[in-house]
């Protein structure tokens, strides 16, 4: 299977490459953040949006906080819940990755980002050094798998896979690693 990843690519590029047939999967998403019509898994994958901070910086307790302050995004994801909590006063400071964007704040060359919790809980496991924070978890979600339509893996094959797998419990074996 050729998978796209979303670290080294932006959202444009891989929903082209989904939508031409050069990859067949894009894992960790929701319809809501990408354009396109593709072949949905089944919700499995527990994770949430988190304001991180640079330690010093002011505490963020809640999305208006960061009105008109500038925020790490990634090129090409869409935020629904920050859009709609800030408006214009939503200001994007794109990089290609997220994890372009912790290193921003690790370095200091950011005061805010917006990471997911899995891996930003990873990173702060693996280095206790870290002084980055997280100020916020502003949404819940259950992300999904999008395939292509012109995918020549049979999405009824992998719709059985992915319901054994979180059946049987190999999903929260994988992320309990991570989280």
């Amino acid at each position: 299977m050729r998978a796209a990843s979303v670290t080294s690519e932006s959202r444009n590029r891989l929903r082209s490459l989904l939508v031409d047939g050069g990859a067949d999967a894009l894992c960790y998403v929701r319809p809501e953040w990408i354009d396109g019509v593709y072949n949905w898994t089944p919700s499995f994958i527990k994770d949430g949006g988190v304001v991180a901070a640079r330690v010093g910086t002011p505490l963020i307790t809640s999305l208006a906080d960061l009105s008109g302050k500038p925020v790490g995004t990634v090129l090409g994801y869409r935020y629904p819940e920050l859009e709609s909590a800030l408006g214009h006063q939503f200001v994007r400071e794109d990089a290609p990755a997220m994890e372009s964007n912790l290193r921003k704040l690790i370095a200091g060359r950011m005061e805010y980002a917006i990471l997911e919790k899995i891996m930003l809980d990873y990173h702060l496991r693996l280095d206790k050094s870290i002084k980055v924070r997280t100020d916020l978890l502003y949404v819940s979600f259950d992300a999904q798998c999008a395939f292509s339509r012109t995918s020549l893996i049979p999405f009824s094959d992998v719709e059985q896979v992915i319901n054994t797998m979180i059946k049987d419990g190999h999903v929260n074996e994988i992320f309990a690693r991570y989280r």
